[in-house]
């Protein structure tokens, strides 16, 4: 089964899960106090305003490879999945949507900072070493699974100060 909290711009996404034969259900706003085990259970609702997300249930690995290749094909992004775990099966969908919201802010501002730091001004690299040593900050920041969000905004908003 598929939790499917979809976005109104993403119903496409409904037409592929069908396509594939997957048991999904659509949830909504309303639904978002109920724990990942109970809309398991399956209650229909609408499209949302929020971003799409798509929980995954234990054994639906195949399905989740399945879609993940016929988004690509069809030019439909969707970042915020999830599989179950014995430690998120309890979780509200509220906090399950607020727990992936922060991995993905996460890794968008680390791929900012990658980006950053492997495009950075060769000329000043040799000649001026407060630069070298910021980028090579932004590197370790990058490397280091423990890096926090804050110190990787930080760190993009120096180079971007020191460009």
């Amino acid at each position: 089964m598929i939790v499917a909290y979809i976005n109104e711009r993403d119903k496409r996404v409904v037409d592929l899960l069908k396509q594939l034969k997957a048991d999904f259900v659509l949830v909504g706003d309303l639904q978002k106090e109920k724990t990942m085990g109970d809309l398991l259970q399956g209650s229909e609702t609408s499209f949302v305003s929020g971003p799409t997300f798509l929980y995954f249930s234990n054994g639906e690995e195949n399905t989740q490879q399945k879609l993940s290749k016929l988004c690509k094909e069809n030019n439909i992004y969707i970042p915020r999945i999830a599989m179950e775990t014995k430690h998120n099966i309890g979780w509200t969908l509220q906090a399950l949507l607020e727990e992936i919201e922060k991995e993905y802010t996460y890794f968008l501002t680390r791929d900012k900072l990658y980006a950053l730091i492997m495009k950075p001004d060769k000329e000043r690299l040799r000649q001026d070493e407060a630069y070298l040593n910021l980028m090579s900050y932004g590197l370790s920041l990058v490397e280091n699974e423990d890096s926090s969000i804050e110190q990787m905004k930080a760190c993009i908003a120096n180079i971007e100060k020191n460009k």
